[in-house]
């Protein structure tokens, strides 16, 4: 298992202009010296007036993504980003598997 005592891994949301989401918390915690992985939640397309489009990847898939990842790599800590009932559904799926690979 490769170890790295400053990644954190990431549960969120992209969006294409880089302000919010996977894509703001990639840039603060390389900022602090961490190195930042990410399941994808859902893909957002919008631009500087108005959120036109939402595309959510199914709950099972971003548990999948997460469980690959903290199978494989130690992480220091799980970040998830803003997006109600459905990360509530997902942080109950992979706050017990982290514990599983990582105790």
């Amino acid at each position: 298992m490769k170890k790295s005592l400053n990644t954190v891994f990431l549960i969120a949301g992209s969006e294409p202009l880089g302000s919010a989401g996977m894509q703001a918390d990639i840039k603060a915690i390389t900022a602090c010296g961490g190195y930042a992985a990410c399941a994808v939640t859902s893909i957002v397309d919008e631009d500087t007036r108005r959120i036109k489009n939402i595309f959510h990847l199914p709950v099972d898939l971003i548990v999948s993504q997460a469980e690959s990842f903290l199978g494989d790599i130690e992480t220091g800590c799980i970040k998830t980003g803003v997006d109600g009932q459905r990360h509530r559904r997902i942080q109950e799926r992979v706050v017990p598997a982290s514990y599983t690979h990582h105790p």
